[in-house]
């Protein structure tokens, strides 16, 4: 964890979701990769849950934890509505 600017150098942790958009990178380019190979993915766990963000909202949410001394609480959550794997 690093220290933020702010009331008493406070401490937060920013857990975050499976992230999408930018440059594609890790799953997210393995799967953007996959879908342009073939019509359908073979996919084992698609009842599995994810909480996929896009990048943009990501940078939104972790400069808001930077910025607002207001969030007091030692961990936020960045992640969208839980979803099956299967359907994202």
């Amino acid at each position: 964890m690093a220290s933020i600017p702010g009331p008493a150098g406070r401490l937060v942790s920013a857990r975050i979701g499976l992230v999408y958009g930018g440059v594609p990178q890790g799953q997210y380019a393995m799967m953007r990769k996959l879908t342009r190979l073939m019509p359908f993915l073979p996919m084992i766990g698609l009842d599995r849950q994810v909480q996929p963000i896009d990048l943009d909202e990501v940078c939104a949410g972790l400069l808001a934890l930077a910025t607002r001394p207001e969030l007091t609480e030692p961990v936020y959550v960045l992640a969208g509505p839980p979803m099956r794997f299967g359907a994202w």
